[in-house]
């Protein structure tokens, strides 16, 4: 399975409703075994909350490093960026990732 990679301004069923601004999803640069939600420092509150809305746990949030992990590849200016891998129930739809409304 490819994953999905949003990048959370966030774009899943569930995120925009939620308040949060999300870029165009796109295709994860690499397979990923499992999902994981990546977040720039400041904004691992958002990313819980994101991975909560996509049915994660808040154990897959991860700092988003400088460079970022190769799945991501370039994150724009998204400040939350969710990679769903095959264990996500969302992993059949899109993905998103993008600086999260505060």
């Amino acid at each position: 399975m490819h994953a999905v990679s949003h990048k959370v301004r966030p774009p899943a069923a569930g995120t925009r409703p939620a308040g949060f601004t999300t870029l165009d999803p796109t295709n994860a640069k690499s397979t990923v075994a499992t999902s994981v939600v990546y977040a720039a420092p400041g904004f691992e509150a958002d990313a819980i909350a994101v991975a909560g809305l996509l049915g994660l746990p808040p154990t897959v949030v991860k700092p988003l490093t400088v460079p970022p992990p190769a799945e991501v590849g370039d994150p724009a200016d998204a400040a939350v960026v969710a990679v769903l891998g095959p264990d996500s129930a969302a992993a059949g739809a899109t993905t998103s990732s993008a600086p999260a409304a505060n």
